[in-house]
């Protein structure tokens, strides 16, 4: 990952990714030929009614899977409950979410070589644990790789 405090604009794209087994963090690869900006990203996790302290974070790789960037996880996810996290280049200060909304970070002017990953990471997701109703806010840079 690159960081750069000034990106050439290019396509906006909103990006689903399909959810993934239960018990498994899901991850999305970013499409070859150009490189991209996260702007945001948005997904829910119900738990089952497992007694457990899940922590969930968002991690960026490199295509060869070398974790470029973690952020934190500061919220202990407890069961039986659905809770959407969201994440964007603003402050979690600066957010305002509903009651069952948790913020995370992303690093500030992220610009993302193709085929690298952003992805959840976890402690503790139980057997019926569910990551669901994923989004990604993408700027696609200007002009293709050579």
């Amino acid at each position: 990952m690159q960081l750069s405090s000034s990106l050439h604009r290019g396509s906006v794209i909103t990006a689903n990714q399909a959810n993934p087994a239960v018990q498994t963090n899901w991850i999305y690869t970013f499409p070859a030929q150009f490189n991209y900006e996260v702007q945001f990203v948005r997904f829910t996790l119900t738990t089952d009614a497992n007694a457990a302290n899940r922590n969930i974070g968002l991690e960026l790789r490199d295509p060869a899977g070398a974790v470029l960037w973690r952020g934190p996880h500061s919220f202990v996810h407890t069961a039986s409950l659905a809770i959407i996290y969201y994440a964007s280049q603003a402050s979690p200060a600066g957010l305002i979410l509903g009651g069952n909304a948790i913020p995370l970070v992303l690093p500030p002017h992220n610009l993302i070589a193709p085929l690298s990953t952003i992805r959840t990471y976890s402690v503790a997701l139980q057997a019926g644990d569910q990551f669901s109703l994923i989004d990604l806010g993408l700027i696609r840079a200007a002009n293709p790789l050579a």
